[in-house]
């Protein structure tokens, strides 16, 4: 099966985070599957890039002198992927880092004046080659906009776009906590699609978790057979996710109209979790 996990640069700086994930995926690439892994900031940075001068750039749209394109790109995603690309060697595993920028992953559009992108085409060409060979992709959240400037995009967005060009099983999001919960406190283990939007509009539902649950459900209408929101204290048994009963997280589903469920057969094997 095809799996895209999506982690916060915040967790996976830690290295113990870090080494469990990497060992989960050990699992997973021992149980015949295949993984992609996304991570970046739900927070954009408070800059962005002009590639042809390292000199500058910019705090949402001021001028701002930086050390250089190096020290810019290192503040960006360098130290996690560095984190997750040192506890993944270590597990025996061959990661390769990617950024939306690398390969035409990512085409983007951004207002001029802004440094926030959003994706408009997916290719995923190299995380289907370099999956195929055993290699697990570790795709940041950066991308090269049309006037040769790197741009943020959520990170979310891009573990969704991700998912649905690489036509994947499932998409997991790895999150602080279990944090979708019901106005009496009870957590929410599956939370349909038509739901979300009440959802929000009843509960306090911080931005970042809107983000998330916005990510699974677009990939589920775009065809990933599963989307599940999973706490990373529980990270350990995550590469039980297809195979025996997970009582964390929230599982997100597209139910047939009129039927009350899961739209894909294969989604149906959800049930167990």
């Amino acid at each position: 099966m095809k799996i895209v996990i999506k982690a916060e640069n915040t967790s996976v700086r830690s290295k113990s985070v870090a080494q469990v994930l990497a060992l989960v995926a050990k699992r997973f690439i021992g149980d015949g599957h295949r993984l992609v892994i996304t991570h970046g900031d739900s927070e954009p940075p408070a800059f962005h890039l002009n590639r042809n001068n390292g000199t500058k750039a910019a705090v949402h749209g001021a001028g701002c002198p930086i050390e250089g394109r190096d020290t810019a790109l290192e503040m960006l995603y360098g130290n996690p992927t560095i984190a997750l690309r040192a506890a993944f060697k270590m597990a025996g595993l061959m990661a390769i880092r990617l950024s939306g920028a690398d390969g035409n992953v990512f085409c983007v559009r951004r207002e001029p004046t802004s440094m926030i992108a959003e994706i408009v085409a997916a290719d995923p060409f190299w995380l289907e080659v370099i999956s195929a060979k055993g290699g697990i992709p570790l795709l940041d959240n950066l991308a090269l906009g049309p006037g040769e400037e790197y741009c943020w995009i959520n990170a979310d967005q891009v573990a969704s776009a991700c998912a649905t060009a690489w036509d994947a099983d499932a998409l997991i999001i790895l999150a602080e906590a279990d944090r979708l919960q019901e106005q009496n406190g009870t957590v929410i283990r599956w939370l349909p699609t038509d739901k979300i939007s009440d959802l929000l509009a009843t509960c306090a539902i911080p931005p970042h978790v809107s983000s998330e649950l916005n990510a699974c459900c677009h990939a589920l209408k775009h065809g990933v057979r599963r989307a599940r929101i999973f706490p990373i204290s529980q990270l350990d048994s995550l590469s039980s996710f297809y195979f025996s009963r997970i009582d964390c997280g929230t599982e997100v589903i597209l139910l047939e109209p009129g039927t009350g469920v899961p739209l894909s057969s294969r989604q149906a094997n959800s049930a167990r979790i």
